[in-house]
């Protein structure tokens, strides 16, 4: 009681401290977060222009509602990629004055193909367009408010940009000279001798290259290679996954209901034998109540059969593993079906069923009277069918006969197409005609064809997945634990051998990616390689569906240059081939060809009829800078080395076969146009965005 006393007296300092720590953690949170001020009031900007942490993060959540199960970070980039884009364009659209009238808002609406806005000729319908607005705002007014908010908006926005593609493609020209050069690089021709020593004759353990030197490259082709800041780390996987143990367990587990086992009844007061699987009566209930998969009705072809020898009816299998699964089946019954069937119907809905319109009144009463005077009329007539399906049917077979086409047994399930429909018309013979009831109402089904026969089972199957025990769980969990901690002093090579583990590296990760290699999405790696306390090597363990993922940080790039880890195999043989180049060209020395060809045990080679729009040295492949000099230089006249993509080369052209000169050029003018025309608009828009002052903060407001 005295230390109730005591606590009594001392809850209001209680409340007092965890609410200043609350206090304090709210704060904490609010100021990394930038909650107060205007950090975190915009999400980043384009060109000088803030964009809305509030509206974007509204129409996240809008495309995450419209759609289930897309992946949010790709939401979140899509209309990132909008904001940029629209901010861009809009920029050039005020410095131009351009702004599309009512015309062309509807020349994009006839574009678009929205059938609910044109008229019979398929030309915009102003009645048409109204019609629908006051049925969006009827119907929804949430729809009809983003329509006024946005989509009007993004259809002018669409209009401006379309005439400003056009504008900019009316600005690309080119002139006769361009259409004339264009003919001559397909048509001149060279013939040339050479002497080719390839960049294999040097064994790669010669030239090595640093991380640096890959930099260097990138940074004189800084536009080829620009990047957004990205990081590199490495992991390793301790995967959770079931220990033998484990797998026996199951096995046993999956054994004991095979056999009957006694159980107390507490109704009788008294010990009862319950049967196993093999001899049970109610085989679903039984399933369900003791498999991770449900009880499937649907029968199996013998080719579609899992790992079963024996079908005779009543027959238990052995355990068996499938997938991620320990099975044991029973087959229940077996029939011989079509494993494909034709068929068309007569549907009649009636209300509260899934194919009842709001002008549905029949009753379930009603619908089957209905239902089985039309069987009587039909039944006999495939006119009268066809005439009946084609006035009363309210689905997409109307208009058809009711005919519903081919449908494959293996390839439909009960859910989706209705058991009762697809059991009477895989079940029974061609011309078979009845009246069935499904959840979409009354049908009068006729089967019209049937494909091949064969023999199908049902079959129970109980199934256990293979997952780890709790006291797996533990011990990789500990072992993690142990794996983090060592990890923050020691190289993951040594850890890797030590434990017989596997390292994975990361390479060139930017903020708006998720998918890791061998992982999948993991947003939180992700996020955490780019938050600010990050330092390189710092380490972190990360829970996946896979299992525990210990991380380490290796580089931190914010060069704006490309991950060297990334580009290594890219880079790395380019700038080898430069190395080698130096080392070859000071062997490749004589007067002739035939004495450089002698000193490095090659031989004269010939190449003839190449162009220069097709530079291809047979055994050799694409050499443009090779031919170039080719044309360039004096006939019989021997060339320094060359730095080819293949080999360096020395050469000597013997003639240039110049195509005849064409009255005009016009053909070739033409398409040297249609070439640039067809390239203006992405070339256009990269030009913008590459020159573009563009912050985006999204990875430090949690997307």
């Amino acid at each position: 009681m005295a230390v109730l006393s005591k606590i009594r007296q001392r809850s209001l300092l209680v409340i007092a401290v965890v609410g200043i720590a609350l206090f304090a953690f709210v704060i904490g949170e609010a100021i990394q977060s930038g909650g107060f001020g205007d950090s975190g009031r915009y999400i980043g900007s384009i060109n000088g222009k803030d964009i809305s942490t509030e509206e974007f993060r509204f129409k996240v959540a809008n495309q995450e509602q419209q759609n289930p199960g897309a992946s949010p970070l790709m939401i979140a980039n899509s209309i990132w990629g909008q904001e940029i884009k629209t901010a861009l364009y809009e920029e050039q659209f005020k410095k131009l004055g351009l702004r599309a009238g009512t015309a062309q808002i509807h020349g994009v609406l006839e574009q678009s193909g929205q059938t609910m806005f044109l008229d019979e000729l398929g030309k915009f319908s102003q009645d048409k367009y109204n019609q629908y607005i006051e049925m969006v705002k009827q119907q929804n007014p949430t729809q009809w408010r983003q329509w006024l908010e946005e989509y009007e908006k993004q259809l002018q926005n669409f209009a401006n940009e379309q005439t400003y593609n056009t504008l900019v493609k009316a600005g690309f020209n080119s002139t006769s000279l361009e259409g004339k050069i264009l003919y001559q690089r397909e048509a001149n021709k060279v013939n040339f001798d050479y002497v080719a020593v390839s960049y294999s004759t040097i064994n790669d353990e010669e030239v090595k290259v640093t991380d640096q030197e890959i930099i260097d490259y990138m940074m004189k082709r800084k536009n080829q290679y620009r990047s957004d800041d990205s990081r590199d780390f490495e992991y390793v996987l301790i995967e959770t996954k079931a220990s033998d143990k484990d797998v026996k367990e199951i096995e046993e587990k999956l054994s004991s209901l095979l056999e009957p086992k006694t159980v107390y009844n507490e109704t009788t007061k008294e010990n009862e034998t319950v049967p196993g699987f093999a001899a049970i009566d109610n085989v679903q209930e039984f399933v369900n109540e003791n498999s991770d998969i449900p009880f499937n009705e649907k029968y199996v072809f013998a080719k579609n059969l899992p790992s079963i020898s024996d079908v005779t009816v009543g027959s238990v299998t052995s355990l068996y593993k499938e997938d991620n699964y320990i099975k044991v089946s029973r087959i229940l019954d077996s029939k011989v079906i079509a494993d494909s069937v034709k068929s068309s119907h007569i549907i009649i809905p009636f209300k509260g069923t899934m194919a009842a319109s709001p002008e549905t009144t029949l009753t379930k009463e009603e619908a089957k009277k209905q239902a089985d005077s039309i069987f009587a009329l039909v039944k006999n007539s495939d006119d009268k069918f066809k005439e009946i399906a084609n006035e009363i049917n309210t689905d997409g077979t109307k208009g058809n006969g009711g005919d519903i086409g081919w449908v494959t047994y293996s390839q439909i399930t009960y859910e989706g197409f209705d058991k009762d429909f697809a059991e009477f018309i895989f079940f029974n013979p061609k011309g078979s005609v009845q009246v069935v009831e499904t959840k979409f109402g009354y049908h009068v089904i006729k089967i019209n064809e049937t494909g091949s026969k064969a023999t199908a089972y049902k079959v129970a199957t109980i199934a256990r997945e293979i997952e780890p025990s709790t006291t797996t769980n533990d011990e990789m969990y500990s072992f993690a634990q142990k794996i983090e901690m060592e990890a923050q002093n020691t190289s993951f090579e040594e850890l890797a051998k030590k434990h017989n583990l596997t390292v994975v590296p990361v390479s060139g990760i930017t903020a708006v990616e998720e998918n890791i290699q061998g992982i999948g999405p993991q947003r939180a790696m992700v996020q955490w390689a780019f938050n600010k306390e990050t330092k390189k090597d710092n380490v972190k363990r990360f829970e996946t569906p896979q299992g525990h993922v210990i991380a380490k940080l290796k580089n931190i790039n914010d060069n704006g240059l490309q991950s060297v880890e990334r580009m290594r195999a890219t880079i790395e043989p380019l700038v080898k081939n430069a190395k080698k180049a130096a080392i070859i060209k000071d062997k490749m020395k004589g007067a002739t060809l035939e004495e450089i060809a002698k000193a490095n045990n090659e031989s004269v080679r010939n190449a003839t009829g190449i162009t220069q729009s097709n530079p291809m040295i047979q055994g050799l492949g694409m050499e443009q800078k090779v031919v170039g000099r080719a044309f360039s230089i004096e006939p019989n006249k021997v060339s320094e080395p060359i730095e080819g993509k293949a080999a360096v080369y020395v050469i000597s052209t013997q003639s240039v076969v110049n195509a005849p000169e064409l009255p005009n050029y016009t053909t070739y003018t033409n398409r040297a146009k249609s070439q640039a025309q067809n390239m203006a608009q992405t070339r256009v828009f990269s030009s913008l965005r590459n020159k573009a002052e563009i912050e985006d903060k999204r990875i430090d407001l949690g997307f």
